[in-house]
């Protein structure tokens, strides 16, 4: 990710809309992610009678911030803008 040119803007418009919980522009949608369609057609409850077990996998915060690089190469994890959105703290 690019942080060099108007990135503190983005973010402060990041902070403003999860303030007013403005949510739709952080929609996934089933184009980017097709497992979560999956997911969600096999939720329903007819389906959740013919099965017993679904799994799934996420990346957690630490795994995603290490593998998430700058312009830098930096992993963006070390910056402190960004991992504050994340609740994980600095030792």
């Amino acid at each position: 990710m690019d942080t060099s040119h108007g990135f503190d803007k983005e973010i402060e418009t990041f902070y403003q809309r999860l303030e007013r919980e403005e949510l739709e522009p952080f929609q996934i949608s089933e184009d980017f992610a097709k497992g979560l369609g999956i997911l969600k057609d096999l939720s329903s409850e007819d389906q959740r009678k013919k099965i017993r077990y679904i799994k799934g996998q996420i990346t957690g915060p630490i795994t995603f911030g290490l593998a998430l690089t700058d312009q830098e190469q930096k992993p963006v994890f070390y910056d402190p803008t960004l991992r504050r959105s994340s609740s994980i703290t600095s030792p």
